[in-house]
């Protein structure tokens, strides 16, 4: 079955009354859930503004999962950056990783280019690909180190 990949940006809409910890918690728990379910890799990449997100696996499951997103309040004004067939996963150690800015990870973020917020008017699918793909990388390096 040939690999499909989704990436897509949306305005963050969390509840800013309650900490946004234990919400981003709570998406992760249930996405990791679903896309273990559904055999779906990605990563989220999160701040205060938006959401953009990797969707990789079956074509019809990625799209039931974006149409969950679209419904979810959650997100505001979803747009999709690339969508296409691929030979490969990139995210295939994370049903949804979430691709944070914070210290370990900050150099990634420069040196892909985004060294301040991320604005979908510079957001192409390999940029975003290859800061995700990088903080992943960084991910995996700390949790074997800890281990």
């Amino acid at each position: 079955m040939p690999l499909f990949r989704l990436i897509y940006f949306s305005e963050n809409h969390l509840d800013t009354s309650k900490r946004v910890t234990p919400q981003l918690s709570a998406i992760l728990s249930i996405s990791n859930t679903n896309n273990r379910r559904d055999n779906i890799t990605g990563a989220l990449m999160f701040d205060d503004l938006r959401f953009t997100q990797a969707l990789e696996g079956e074509r019809d499951a990625v799209w039931r999962t974006y149409a969950r997103i679209l419904e979810d309040e959650r997100h505001r004004g979803v747009t999709v950056i690339d969508a296409r067939a691929v030979e490969k996963r990139l995210f295939g150690n994370w049903w949804m990783g979430l691709a944070q800015r914070n210290r370990a990870t900050e150099q990634a973020f420069v040196r892909t280019g985004f060294p301040g917020r991320l604005d979908p008017q510079t957001l192409s699918a390999e940029r975003i690909l290859g800061l995700m793909v990088e903080i992943a990388q960084i991910g995996l390096e700390r949790e074997l180190r800890a281990a």
